[in-house]
C-alpha cells in the first residue's frame, strides 16, 4: 500500500489529544507527508504540544479556524476523559471518526458523536513513531468501506495493520500490540540490569541488549517459521541457551505473559464498564 499522505483524501484532519500517542502519529504522518496545513490539533497544554506550532495546534475549539471543517477526527487522548474532550466536537458533522481509546465501544462513541458519519477503532502502538508500529482496526457494519480504508491508509503509513472482525478482541489486541512494547522495554531493563549484577559495564549491557532485541525483532518478522522453530534454532540441546531456559524462564515467561495478558482485557473491559 501507498504510504505517501501527500494527497490523502479525508483531510483535513482534527487530532484531538497530542500526549505520547498522538504526538507519536503525529509525528509519523508528518514523516509520510501528511501536509501541515491541513491538520489541527486539541491540545489543553500548548507547552505539551509546542513541537507541533506549525500544524495549527490550539487549546479549545474556538481557536481552530472558522472554516476548518474536519473530515477526519482522530480521538487520541486518554479514554476517561472522552465525556469532556468531545463536547467542543457537538457541533461538527459528517466527518470520519478513528478512536484510539482502549475500552470505549463502537456504540458508546456513536452515541457520544452523533455527527460522525463512520466510526473505526484503531489500537496503535508506540512504535508508529518510529513508523514500525503494529495498528488493530475494528469497523462495524454500519461504516462505509471507504472509512475504513482512509483509516487502514493512515495507519499502515506508520507500520502493519491487522483488520479484526470482532470488536470484543480489541480488548486483547491492546493488552497484546499496545501494551507489549512496554513488556518488550522490560525485557531490556532486566536483561541489562541481569547483565550489570554479574560485572559487566552498563554501557556494555545496555548495548547488547537493545541490539539484540532489534536484531531478533527483525530477524522474527522476515523468518517464515513458527517463533517455536526460532527457540529451539537458537537453544542447541545441551548448550548455553538450553541451559538457561532449564533454569525456568522456559516455564515461568509463558505463564506470566498468559497472566499480564488477563490482567491487561480485564483492565479494557472495566474501562468500557463491563
Amino acid at each position: 500500500m501507498n504510504n505517501d499522505l501527500s494527497s490523502f483524501a479525508a483531510t483535513p484532519l482534527l487530532l484531538v489529544g497530542c500526549g505520547k500517542m498522538g504526538a507519536a502519529l503525529l509525528r509519523g504522518w508528518q514523516g509520510r507527508g501528511l501536509p501541515p496545513n491541513e491538520v489541527a490539533v486539541i491540545q489543553p497544554s500548548r507547552a505539551a504540544a509546542a513541537e507541533f506550532a506549525d500544524t495549527a495546534v490550539v487549546a479549545h475549539r474556538g481557536d481552530l479556524p472558522p472554516a476548518f471543517a474536519p473530515r477526519t477526527v482522530v480521538l487520541a487522548m486518554r479514554p476517561q476523559q472522552l465525556d469532556e474532550a468531545t463536547p467542543p466536537l457537538a457541533n461538527l458533522a459528517d466527518f470520519n471518526l478513528v478512536s484510539v481509546l482502549a475500552g470505549t465501544s463502537v456504540s458508546r462513541l456513536r452515541e457520544t458523536l452523533p455527527g460522525a458519519a463512520s466510526v473505526v477503532r484503531a489500537m496503535p502502538n508506540l512504535a508508529v513513531e518510529v513508523l514500525r508500529g503494529v495498528t488493530t482496526l475494528f469497523a462495524d457494519n454500519d461504516t462505509a468501506a471507504v472509512a475504513t480504508e482512509n483509516a487502514t491508509l493512515l495507519f499502515s503509513a506508520l507500520g502493519d495493520v491487522v483488520r479484526l472482525d470482532d470488536e470484543e478482541h480489541l480488548e486483547l489486541a491492546t493488552a497484546l500490540a499496545g501494551s507489549g512494547p512496554a513488556y518488550v522495554f522490560l525485557l531490556a531493563r532486566a536483561l541489562e540490569d541481569g547483565a550489570v549484577e554479574l560485572g559487566m559495564s552498563r554501557e556494555a549491557a545496555r548495548a547488547l541488549s537493545r541490539g539484540m532485541i532489534a536484531g531478533s525483532g527483525e530477524l522474527l518478522c522476515r523468518r517464515e517459521e513458527e517463533s517455536a522453530a526460532l527457540v529451539r534454532e537458537v537453544a542447541v540441546r545441551g548448550g548455553v541457551t538450553d541451559a538457561a531456559l532449564s533454569s525456568g524462564l522456559g516455564e515461568a515467561l509463558p505463564r506470566d505473559i498468559l497472566e499480564a495478558l488477563r490482567a491487561g482485557v480485564r483492565r479494557a473491559r472495566e474501562l468500557r464498564g463491563d
